[in-house]
């Protein structure tokens, strides 16, 4: 990590409210921006006063699943699952990390669609780098 992306992770903590140690080992330099990791994005949904529930329902090599539910609404959101078919439609199932980690690659690909979908606030436009191998 260089002087600038520190800096930066510093900035985001302050401002997401969390502490700099958190900030420190779950924000990374992806191709020059500082990303959030899927666990942070998850975090800062579950401390949403709307957030009842935001939970992992199955977690396989081949998908995972979430179901998440805010208080306000009377039912939870469908359940948010990502598959290694979707993997493979956004080209990243070759990817080194997919290959080694493929139940992990896809619980964070879920996980934070989930946040995103669920919780657009908490979140902030954040993308996590699982996300931009994707773009």
């Amino acid at each position: 990590p260089s002087p600038e992306s520190i800096f930066t992770a510093i900035v985001k903590a302050r401002e997401l409210g969390l502490k700099l140690t958190v900030a420190l080992d779950c924000f990374s330099p992806i191709k020059g921006v500082l990303r959030p990791s899927a666990d942070l994005l998850q975090s800062l949904c579950e401390r949403e006063p709307d957030c009842e529930y935001f939970k992992l329902v199955e977690s396989t090599p081949e998908r995972a699943v979430y179901r998440v539910k805010r208080r306000s609404h009377d039912a939870p959101f469908p359940d948010f699952v990502y598959t290694m078919g979707d993997a493979q439609t956004a080209a990243l199932a070759s990817n080194d990390n997919y290959r080694k980690n493929p139940a992990a690659m896809l619980r964070a690909r879920c996980k934070s669609m989930a946040a995103r979908a669920a919780f657009p606030g908490a979140c902030c436009g954040l993308y996590c780098p699982e996300e931009l191998d994707a773009a």
